[in-house]
């Protein structure tokens, strides 16, 4: 009986030869077995190989018909994949048909438009234990509606679902339908042996197959029964010829059809009141490429330095006006209180001291920074692109730190003052009340105010408004380097700042 085989005898030679010959015996006996099935398949599709198809060596790469691999993306080697070591491979080095008997495909599960699980990389061996037949995997995967989804959290059936494969520059997705009607019953079984719901019953369930062209907008192969040898058709081998096989055009006079098979046809299969459309659509892959060095373009950061250093000068100079106003505001709110009956020499006179200080410190720093940054917009203009340096476009980074740093040191000093003021006119009002506790409770507060006016003046005593580096150092608590060789740049070490005290970085 056929089903049970045969047996061949190799004899005749060594163990090494009778070894080889019997892997070559081997790879045929398979390849004339899948061009049987193949050949099966393509008939029921209505599809054939186009009349002025000429064979090429690149077509000699895969047992299939027509199979032409192309050329690996962005000049990548051929690398293929052939499932392991115990698969059958060329010796030679070189890449032959020996290499292709396996392909890796990536499936997703589908649903509503988004991805139900996590895409899968799914290596298939062909006509192996890695693989199904079409048959099974219609049966299986397709038309058994008792097949749970992998999300345990999903709860919908295969009909909400649609399965993609994914492979190489191809996209092939299916989606399994429930029709209007059972389709027509097979001629050789009786509609009464079929059961569509429950395939763990009735294993010999017929499948129907038929094609649509998209660009003729018609069905151009009719309904049609797949036979046994499409049944037991690779499905590694299907994937292969749908990615793949790009001379095979449909076959279809009656229809005056004769377009490509693998951009135009969609192809049915159907099993009683349920069909599963195989869709193909080329896709853009898109890869990570990882540089070992990034390229600088000195053009543009020296202009980007340049915008940045303008937007800098702009801000800052409405900045340090804000701050003089300021400044100039609580001073004048702080000398009204010389007249109160209340009021602390003392205290009034360390008020106004230091916000003359700080004023001081606002003019210098405006001062400082404006030149600074004419001096280095200047030289960044004048330098050609080879000569700009580092730390001339790393500059502006600096321009922001100081004045970031600055600001917050007068932030600082200015809301110590205001509780101290405030604490003042507390004082003054609780009197004019003869409210003993009260006042008592406000001399604290205005104790408190003066002792950390006075706890941040003696912070700031080595803060050196005039010089960058040094300002830097003293309020970050760092040692920045400095260059005489070249004294508007600013210093091109690495620098270190440390903002945990209560300084934000950005």
């Amino acid at each position: 009986p056929k089903q049970l085989g045969c047996t061949i005898v190799l004899r005749g030679a060594d163990r090494v030869a009778l070894k080889q010959l019997k892997s070559v015996l081997r790879f045929l006996i398979l390849a004339a077995y899948n061009l049987r099935l193949e050949t099966s398949y393509l008939k029921e599709r209505r599809a054939r190989l186009r009349p002025d198809l000429v064979e090429l060596p690149k077509h000699g790469f895969s047992t299939s018909l027509c199979v032409d691999y192309g050329e690996p993306l962005n000049g990548r080697k051929i690398r293929p994949w052939n499932g392991g070591d115990d698969a059958v491979r060329a010796n030679s080095g070189e890449v032959t048909v020996l290499d292709h008997g396996a392909l890796l495909v990536t499936s997703i599960w589908m649903t509503e438009k988004s991805q139900c699980c996590p895409a899968e990389v799914k290596g298939i061996c062909y006509y192996s234990l890695q693989d199904v037949s079409l048959g099974q995997f219609l049966r299986d995967s397709c038309f058994n509606l008792s097949l749970k989804c992998q999300n345990p959290n999903c709860k919908k059936s295969v009909l909400d679902h649609s399965l993609s494969f994914v492979h190489n520059d191809g996209l092939l997705n299916i989606v399994v339908e429930e029709l209007d009607e059972d389709l027509p019953a097979h001629p050789g079984k009786k509609t009464s042996e079929t059961n569509p719901d429950n395939m763990e019953e009735d294993l010999d369930i017929p499948i129907a197959t038929w094609s649509y062209c998209r660009k003729c907008e018609k069905m151009v192969a009719p309904l049609t029964f797949i036979s046994e040898d499409t049944w037991k058709f690779s499905f590694g081998k299907f994937l292969e010829s749908f990615f793949y096989n790009r001379d095979a055009i449909l076959n279809a006079p009656d229809q005056s059809c004769s377009c490509q098979l693998q951009s135009a046809a969609v192809l049915f299969f159907g099993c009683g009141r349920l069909s599963a459309r195989f869709n193909y659509e080329p896709i853009k892959p898109f890869e990570v490429f990882v540089r070992a060095n990034l390229p600088i373009h000195i053009p543009f950061h020296k202009e980007e330095t340049l915008r940045r250093l303008e937007l800098i000068s702009g801000a800052s100079s409405d900045l340090f006006v804000k701050f003089d106003k300021h400044i100039e505001r609580v001073s004048r709110e702080a000398r009204t209180l010389f007249h109160s009956a209340v009021a602390r020499p003392e205290h009034l006179q360390t008020l106004l001291s230091e916000l003359n200080r700080i004023g001081s410190d606002v003019d210098n720093a405006a001062k400082t920074l404006q030149e600074k940054m004419a001096s280095v917009s200047e030289e960044c203009r004048r330098r050609d692109e080879d000569e700009v340096s580092d730390a001339l476009l790393r500059f502006p980074w600096f321009a922001r730190r100081y004045l970031f740093l600055v600001t917050s040191a007068w932030n600082d000093k200015l809301r110590a003052a205001g509780k101290a003021i405030t604490a003042m006119k507390k004082i003054g009002a609780s009197a004019s009340r003869a409210d003993v506790g009260g006042g008592e409770a406000y001399n604290d507060q205005l104790n408190a105010g003066i002792k950390r006016l006075r706890e941040l003046n003696e912070r700031y005593t080595t803060f050196n408004i005039a010089d960058m580096n040094e300002a830097l150092a003293a309020l970050a608590g760092t040692e920045i380097a400095q260059h005489d060789d070249f004294d508007d740049e600013f210093d091109e070490s690495e620098v270190s700042i440390d903002f945990s005290d209560g300084v934000d970085a950005d």
